[in-house]
């Protein structure tokens, strides 16, 4: 019923999956949740769905508020373009450096840094988004996170192996 346990993404379940699959869904957009300063992605990989939960109301608690008591966005701001063929996402982050990324329909033309996104990593953080040649991951330990920068080759090769990158499509996905 969340995409968020304890400040980190949660896999689709299989059975969930599988029905948006089956059914000929391949994104799924949402938001409800706070999860920092840029849109989290979830990456079904062997039913090829992408949930990407772009909800960033509270990713800078310190922001300035004189002019505006209840920002808590401060810097932060994300624009998430869709299309048949691709998603587009670009921003700033809470600290003012800009990311973004393409995630493309058909994964195969992602570059490599799309790729790894809204996947988990060894250490159970995320890739989370693009900022320049790197790839951001996120820990959550609840409402804190912990961030990092890496080669976009160095998170491919901290991909937990469910999450792989070669894993075969399920065969009723479309």
């Amino acid at each position: 019923d969340c995409y968020l346990e304890n400040g980190n993404c949660c896999p689709l379940e299989a059975d969930v999956a599988a029905f948006l699959a089956t059914n000929g869904v391949t994104r799924v957009f949402a938001g409800r949740a706070p999860q920092g300063d840029a849109p989290y992605l979830i990456r079904s990989t062997e039913a090829r769905v992408t949930v990407l939960c772009a909800d960033t109301s509270y990713s800078d608690p310190a922001a300035d508020r004189t002019v505006n008591p209840c920002n808590y966005r401060g810097k932060a701001v994300s624009m998430v373009t869709v299309d048949k063929e691709k998603t587009v996402v670009v921003g700033v982050l809470a600290d003012g450096t800009r990311h973004g990324y393409t995630l493309n329909v058909d994964w195969a033309q992602d570059t490599l840094g799309a790729s790894v996104l809204g996947r988990c990593l060894d250490n159970g953080a995320w890739a989370k988004t693009v900022v320049g040649e790197y790839v951001q991951s996120c820990l959550g330990r609840g409402v804190q996170q912990q961030v990092q920068l890496a080669a976009a080759e160095v998170v491919a090769s901290r991909i937990q192996q469910a999450w792989a990158l070669d894993r075969p499509k399920w065969p009723f996905s479309k």
